[in-house]
């Protein structure tokens, strides 16, 4: 091998990511998940039922389930105090909240 490897990665690229902020839609919008944006990846033809994420920020725990059945959604939010979150939900009609 000699010193023809790649030093050139990312450590920071893993699945988990994936998982809090894909599945369960957790995502920073700023410095320290003072606020934060929800934006879960729900899609009635995943084959996915329900998903629970969680992050502890330095507020406390931000977490998220969603569950979805008989096509209805539903999404629980925990936002910790003194934070504010962004509820972002794709292909939900307003009125139906």
């Amino acid at each position: 091998m000699g010193r023809n490897w790649s030093r050139l990665h990312s450590s920071f690229l893993y699945i988990g990511s994936w998982f809090m902020e894909g599945l369960g839609g957790i995502r920073h919008d700023g410095v320290g998940f003072k606020h934060f944006i929800i934006e879960p990846w729900i899609n009635s033809q995943s084959g996915l039922h329900h998903v629970s994420a969680h992050y502890d920020s330095i507020y406390g725990r931000i977490a998220t389930h969603w569950t979805l059945k008989d096509g209805i959604m539903r999404l629980d939010v925990t936002v910790p105090p003194n934070t504010d979150a962004t509820v972002r939900l794709q292909d939900v009609a307003a009125d139906s909240i």
